[in-house]
């Protein structure tokens, strides 16, 4: 809900509407961040467990829907550093194949530009955590197990749903 003084401002017989002080009671809509690899800063049952003040960030739900559901975890929120991320704007379609359990491997090509960004990113982030964010919702959270350096990355244990979301929203 949008809260504010207003002032009105009668100038000839032109009305102006100045709104001064403006606040929002709701949390800004995570919608308006890129989508992309984020790294996690820090996990907790509420918003006020999660959230950490040392750098820019956002507080977003992760419920876990596009995973397996032996693996579905209790929702929880996830602090993600919105200063230091890798936007996900891929050089060509992604490309699927199975592991030796069945599992999906979601391979996708970052473009050109973004391929000293994911270097970077894996480097500073190696062994921590990464969410892959897509339309404002965490999709999946996976580990960085290596530094990254020709900018093709495999999404390893990719349950269906998470890798179908991936894709649908991927290739649209």
């Amino acid at each position: 809900m949008l809260q504010s003084c207003i002032r009105t401002i009668h100038f000839a017989s032109l009305l102006i509407l100045i709104v001064v002080g403006t606040t929002f009671s709701q949390k800004p809509s995570p919608a308006r961040i890129p989508n992309g690899f984020y790294a996690v800063l820090s996990e907790g049952p509420s918003r006020a467990e999660a959230r950490t003040d040392s750098i820019p960030n956002i507080v977003l739900l992760y419920d876990g829907k596009y995973v397996d559901s032996s693996q579905t975890a209790s929702p929880s929120c996830v602090t993600l550093d919105t200063a230091s991320f890798v936007p996900l704007i891929l050089e060509g379609s992604p490309t699927t194949n199975r592991d030796g359990n069945g599992r999906t491997l979601l391979g996708v090509t970052l473009s050109r530009k973004y391929i000293r960004t994911l270097e970077d990113f894996t480097k500073a982030h190696l062994g921590g955590r990464v969410a892959i964010v897509l339309d404002g919702e965490i999709i999946t959270m996976h580990k960085i197990r290596s530094v990254i350096s020709e900018g093709k990355i495999q999404i390893t244990r990719c349950y269906d749903n998470a890798c179908e979301t991936l894709l649908s929203k991927l290739t649209r």
